[in-house]
């Protein structure tokens, strides 16, 4: 469970997201839409403390002032961008993920291997032994994914995980990370397709210049109140049902 209360987060001396106060729970995808410089990174690099903030922040009852290395072991961080070295193989990219359990002088165990090439093998048939750097922008993104769940966090924080990735690939991505949730895992991910949003999360949060103005569960709230969300956001929209899935189309501008 991710928790703040009163989070505020500042780049230098100026404020970028204002007082927020949630709730994320067990079990739940929640999903954060908003556009581009809407507060969605800083909010998930205020919890993680990577930027100046104030208020609280707790993740499993831990502060996340807590040392890097006892955080790491109750949430994983997918930032839109790797940060990873070229000379890396695909399966050392993905033990990563293991650091926060070894001894700080360790090596990984042989489970802790071949439990990363399955990893590779199920979200992308990613040769292990391929260099990270050579691998396309999609691939490198799934390694990145990989390297989230072996950290084996029962946190999963993501910032637009499938912006590198062809359609197809989307989808999958998004199958493994609602059976991560399912399995009981708190999941919290911003994306930009609304519609994607409604297919698979359970919870969507909405921002708009550093704040959040509506906390929707789709499937349980009335139409009118998510269309209204969408609208704030995207201009004129039209929300309508296509058998049990909800869709949304763009109208065009306000």
């Amino acid at each position: 469970m991710i928790k703040t209360e009163a989070l505020r987060c500042f780049y230098g001396r100026t404020e970028a997201l204002f007082s927020t106060t949630l709730q994320i729970e067990d079990g739940m995808l929640t999903g954060i839409l908003g556009a581009n410089g809407s507060g969605k990174s800083t909010l998930f690099k205020g919890i993680c403390r990577r930027i100046s903030t104030k208020g609280a922040c707790f993740v499993d009852n831990i502060p996340s002032s807590a040392p890097p290395r006892e955080l790491a072991r109750v949430v994983a961080y997918v930032p839109q961008k790797a940060g990873l070295g070229l000379n890396v193989s695909a399966r050392d990219a993905v033990l990563m993920g293991a650091h926060g359990r070894t001894a700080i002088f360790g090596d990984y165990s042989r489970q802790d291997k071949l439990r990363a090439e399955a990893l590779l093998e199920e979200f992308g048939q990613i040769p292990p032994d391929k260099n990270f750097g050579l691998l396309s922008a999609g691939q490198q993104q799934l390694v990145i994914l990989a390297r989230s769940v072996m950290q084996g966090a029962n946190n999963l924080i993501m910032d637009e995980p499938d912006s590198a990735l062809d359609f197809a690939n989307r989808h999958r991505v998004f199958e493994r990370i609602k059976a991560l949730s399912r399995d009981g895992r708190c999941v919290l991910l911003s994306l930009h397709d609304p519609n994607f949003a409604l297919k698979y999360c359970d919870r969507l949060l909405f921002l708009d210049s550093g704040r959040i103005f509506e906390d929707i569960c789709p499937k349980k709230e009335e139409a009118s109140r998510l269309e209204a969300a969408f609208a704030r956001l995207y201009g004129r929209v039209e929300l309508y049902s296509r058998g049990e899935e909800l869709c949304l189309s763009w109208l065009g501008e306000r």
